[in-house]
């Protein structure tokens, strides 16, 4: 797949995301009028639990991961960088996804400097797909 072609694709991903006509049709099962009492494990003291991580050793507040972002596109920047600005707020990893434009290219629009700078206590990981090492 060309250049230009996976970046059209990767932007209509964008696209069907944020057109409200694709969004999940919202019905109703009741479930709004339901509540129910939490009190799981009522014999742990909940001060005393710590979800503090580390991953490569990079310190999380939590073993979360923002995942598979989306890249290899211009508006593709400004998402990942507000997450990126998010995570390391909140102290957990995140993923920018495919480096599959990036390593095709040869440009640097997944896991750059750029969201280093800007989430520079925090694991920044990304995945590259089998197919692509295969080429390598």
């Amino acid at each position: 797949m060309s250049d230009t072609a996976l970046s059209r694709r990767k932007d209509e991903h964008l696209d069907i995301v944020l057109d409200r006509r694709t969004a999940p049709a919202t019905v109703a099962a009741g479930w709004e009028y339901i509540r129910f009492e939490h009190c799981a494990l009522p014999e742990l003291d909940l001060t005393q639990i710590d979800l503090r991580a580390s991953l490569l050793g990079k310190a999380m507040r939590a073993p979360l991961l923002i995942s598979s972002m989306t890249g290899g596109m211009p508006r593709a920047e400004a998402i990942n960088r507000h997450l990126s600005e998010a995570a390391q707020a909140l102290g957990i990893a995140m993923c920018v996804g495919s480096q599959r434009v990036s390593l095709q290219s040869r440009n640097s629009q997944g896991l750059t400097r750029a969201l280093r700078r800007l989430a520079p206590d925090i694991p920044l990981l990304a995945n590259i797909g089998a197919a692509q090492l295969r080429e390598a």
